[in-house]
C-alpha cells in the first residue's frame, strides 16, 4: 500500500506533548483519502478494510501508551530527585544554623576570655605600680583616695552645701570664697 509521500521529505512539527520538533504528517483534509481512512474512528461503518486500520490504530495507541509510559516513569524519577534535593537542602540547613550558633558561643566565650584577660592585665599593671610605689605614700595616696572618692559620691542636699564647700576648700584651695 502506497502512503504517500516518502520518510525524507515530511515536513517538521513541533509536538504538543513533548515539544520537540519532529517529522510527521498533519492529519487534516489535505491527507489522501488512504490516510485519511487509517485515522477512521469507526471504520467497520463506512465498509472500510478493519483489521489493516484497528491494527494501525492500536500500534499508535501502544506508541502513546509507551510514551506516558516513559513519561510518567521520568515524572516519578524527577519527583525522587526533588524529594532528595529537599532533604539535602534542610540538612544542609539545619547544619548551618548550627554552626552559626556554634561560631555564636565561641564569638561570646572569646569576648568574655578577651574581658577577663583584660581585667587580670589590669590588676597585674595595679599591682606593679603598687610595688614600685613607697610604702608610706602608697598609704597615705590610697588613703587621700578613698577620702576624696567617698565625698564625691555623697549626694548633695541644700542644707549641707555649706558644709560641703568647706570640706572641699580643705582639700582644695579655690580661688574665690563661698561664705556671704
Amino acid at each position: 500500500m502506497n502512503l504517500g509521500r516518502t520518510p525524507n521529505d515530511e515536513p517538521t512539527y513541533t509536538c504538543p506533548m513533548c515539544r520537540q520538533r519532529v517529522r510527521g504528517r498533519q492529519v487534516n483534509n489535505d491527507l489522501p483519502t488512504n490516510l485519511k481512512d487509517m485515522f477512521h474512528p469507526t471504520p467497520w461503518a463506512d465498509g472500510l478494510p478493519y483489521d489493516h486500520i484497528s491494527s494501525f490504530q492500536k500500534a499508535h495507541f501502544n506508541s502513546l501508551d509507551q510514551h506516558l509510559v516513559r513519561k510518567e516513569r521520568e515524572a516519578i524519577k524527577l519527583d525522587k530527585d526533588i524529594e532528595l534535593a529537599k532533604r539535602i537542602c534542610e540538612k544542609h540547613y539545619l547544619e548551618m544554623d548550627r554552626l552559626r550558633m556554634e561560631r555564636k558561643q565561641l564569638e561570646f566565650h572569646l569576648r568574655a576570655v578577651a574581658h577577663q584577660a583584660q581585667i587580670k592585665k589590669e590588676e597585674q599593671q595595679r599591682r606593679n605600680a603598687r610595688t614600685s610605689v613607697p610604702p608610706t605614700v602608697k598609704h597615705e595616696k590610697s588613703h587621700n583616695e578613698n577620702r576624696q572618692k567617698r565625698k564625691l559620691s555623697t549626694t548633695v542636699n541644700p542644707q549641707n552645701v555649706a558644709r560641703l564647700a568647706q570640706h572641699l576648700a580643705a582639700l582644695v584651695p579655690l580661688p574665690f570664697s563661698t561664705e556671704n
